[in-house]
């Protein structure tokens, strides 16, 4: 991404990033570096803000949590932000008892989850990647901890399609994410899901969420600036970028417009909870496909 941003900047042609969190990205001054994704900031408070519209949608307040999350630079990121951001939300009722960090690439995390289930936390909070948020799904049922549930406040790994086909679905259904997601009921949605079902009939929207929508989104600001701008002139459809103005959109959030930096601002997460082997929208209510469920229920019933 870094030789990109180099190599667009050197040449003076507007870049449009669909997919990239790192705030140094829009931070530089880069001219003709523009980014519609939501920094890492705007992740973990979204994140962290959707918490407590769960909480308070299923008239649950646990008052503990553990915090597991993976040890690579995403997750040290996310804990960093995490941790200096949970202070401030004064309207979450929970205070976590214990940070344990892991190896990604782990192929056993038993002394981990123990360590996890030794603090009688009411629920996980988890920052993971996909293969072990199956082994730690998997570690709670083997040690019969008897949590609320697992949560990530902004990860990838749970709302994935392998993690559902990986898992019984017992166990994937009722574990929640919150990600930056598609807003399932607008009409652009609507128009994307029926293109993406002829030209990929056997991919569905929303096993790739944010992936498409974000990409799908940074293609509709090139287009609409050149419509707009009329000519391949670099600095004029870098002008023509910064007065984009779209209001009709596939991501949750407010019109897609960017700030002085490059950075489009308003971008909001969806609370994804699995249900019948896929990730459904339940908040924010605008958006939602179903009701949230909170704590999950027994997966013996």
């Amino acid at each position: 991404l870094e030789f990109r941003r180099v190599l667009f900047r050197s040449r003076a042609v507007p870049f449009v990033i669909n997919i990239a969190a790192a705030p140094p990205i829009t931070e530089q001054g880069y001219k003709f570096v523009f980014r519609n994704f939501p920094t890492a900031i705007d992740l973990t408070v979204n994140g962290l803000a959707l918490l407590g519209d769960l909480f308070r949608a299923t008239n649950v307040a646990p008052r503990t949590a553990v915090f597991m999350h993976v040890n690579d630079t995403f997750g040290q990121a996310m804990n960093k932000g995490i941790s200096a951001t949970l202070p401030r939300l004064t309207n979450l009722p929970f205070k976590v008892l214990d940070t344990i960090s892991y190896d990604p690439a782990a192929k056993d995390l038993s002394v981990e989850v123990s360590k996890a289930k030794a603090t009688k936390a009411d629920f996980l909070m988890l920052v993971c990647r996909l293969n072990d948020a199956i082994i730690l799904r998997r570690e709670i049922v083997k040690q019969r901890w008897n949590i609320m549930g697992m949560i990530s406040p902004g990860s990838p790994g749970i709302y994935e399609d392998q993690f559902q086909k990986a898992l019984p679905r017992n166990l994937a259904d009722y574990c929640i994410s919150n990600n930056p997601w598609y807003n399932p009921k607008t009409q652009m949605t609507a128009a994307v899901i029926k293109q993406l079902a002829k030209q990929f009939p056997k991919e569905r929207l929303v096993t790739h969420g944010a992936n498409v929508s974000y990409t799908f989104e940074s293609i509709l600001i090139a287009a609409d600036a050149f419509k707009r701008a009329r000519t391949t002139n670099a600095k004029e459809l870098a002008d023509a970028i910064r007065q984009t103005n779209i209001v009709d959109r596939v991501s949750l959030g407010g019109p897609i417009k960017f700030n002085a930096k490059g950075q489009v601002e308003g971008n909001l997460s969806a609370c994804l909870q699995n249900r019948d082997g896929a990730p459904r929208v339940i908040l924010p209510v605008a958006a939602a496909e179903a009701k949230p469920v909170f704590p999950w229920p027994d997966y013996k019933a």
